[in-house]
């Protein structure tokens, strides 16, 4: 027998208390979890908003460069410029899109330059950012030079 002054637990005390720990941390991970899921949904509807965005940005650049390259050749009139822009940005789905071409003048044979230029209204794409960042478009040009020939140059 132990005569020692100081008392021994018994064995199984130990487990009652370590039971007793996990029961009092029962709803831990719910609250932990409830506390991290705000921040991580707003960095994952942060990341689709501005991957959307810089979608319609980049393809307002791009639609812009195509008008402008189908209207540049003899023939084409601004109606095709427009046709090209407007073809690209319908394949995102972009909504709220202007396009002009030459400031609205029409394309002639001495026409030099082509201008286009196309908006993409902010509002109309977004998902969440209107909420946040209204009244905001996105304005993308594109300049080059036509070809415009009125005769064939054979070169003889």
């Amino acid at each position: 027998m132990n005569r020692s002054p100081i008392p021994t637990a018994p064995a199984n005390r130990r487990r009652r208390r370590g039971m007793c720990r996990w029961q009092d941390r029962r709803g831990a991970a719910v609250v932990e979890f409830a506390v991290v899921a705000n921040t991580l949904f707003l960095v994952l509807f942060t990341c689709i908003e501005f991957s959307r965005l810089n979608l319609i940005r980049n393809t307002a650049q791009n639609s812009a460069y195509y008008g402008a390259r189908a209207a540049m050749v003899s023939g084409a009139d601004a109606q095709d410029a427009v046709d090209a822009a407007e073809n690209l940005l319908d394949a995102i789905g972009a909504k709220g899109v202007t396009v002009t071409v030459n400031n609205g003048q029409p394309l002639t044979s001495a026409t030099e330059e082509i201008v286009v230029k196309v908006e993409v209204d902010y509002n109309k794409n977004a998902f969440f950012a209107p909420l946040f960042i209204p009244n905001h478009k996105f304005v993308a040009t594109s300049n080059i030079k036509a070809e415009r020939y009125d005769f064939f140059f054979d070169g003889t």
